[in-house]
């Protein structure tokens, strides 16, 4: 299965933001879980300040830490969200300038061609697939890459059989729903 898909600004938009969401999720559970333990150690830091110093500087600065250590993470993780829309932004300059992207489903390997890029992968380096808001997301273990295909570029009908596709391909990976 061969398609030639033309490249759209905006959905690109919206399949990045996809991803880093999904990529970012669990590190901002993470982020706020630590700000939660912190504010109970501040709390805990109070309401110990009326029984032991000792007590109430241990919990303090148990806090303290707390807030100090995930406020650098959330930072960074804010960093790293927009040096990767930075990065996706001057590749999507580079990819303006072709008009179409060829994806290619055959019995052997997966292909992508752009103006930049061209990939050629076999379906053993396949590590997962999962489907969110209409989108196909192909997890490859070569630099641990996601390509992002949408129901939208493609068709309803044809998104269906791609999906089935890659099922036949990748029956041990792990799939997501």
């Amino acid at each position: 299965m061969r398609y030639e898909i033309p490249f759209n600004t905006e959905l690109r938009k919206r399949q990045l933001r996809l991803n880093f969401d999904e990529q970012a999720k669990k590190s901002m559970q993470r982020i706020r879980k630590g700000f939660a333990y912190g504010i109970l150690f501040i709390i805990l830091s109070l309401i110990a300040h009326n029984g032991s110093e000792f007590l109430f500087f241990m919990c303090f600065m148990t806090g303290y830490s707390f807030f100090f250590i995930y406020g650098y993470y959330y930072l960074s993780q804010k960093r790293n969200e927009k040096k990767y829309f930075e990065n996706a932004q001057a590749q999507d300059d580079l990819e303006s300038g072709k008009s179409h992207f060829f994806w290619e489903f055959t019995e052997t390997h997966f292909s992508y061609l752009g103006n930049v890029i061209e990939v050629k992968l076999n379906w053993a380096a396949l590590t997962s697939f999962k489907i969110m808001s209409q989108t196909l997301f192909l997890t490859f273990a070569v630099a641990n890459t996601v390509y992002l295909l949408s129901e939208e570029e493609v068709g309803s009908e044809e998104f269906q059989k791609i999906i089935a596709f890659v099922k036949t391909k990748a029956p041990n990976t792990d799939v997501n729903q």
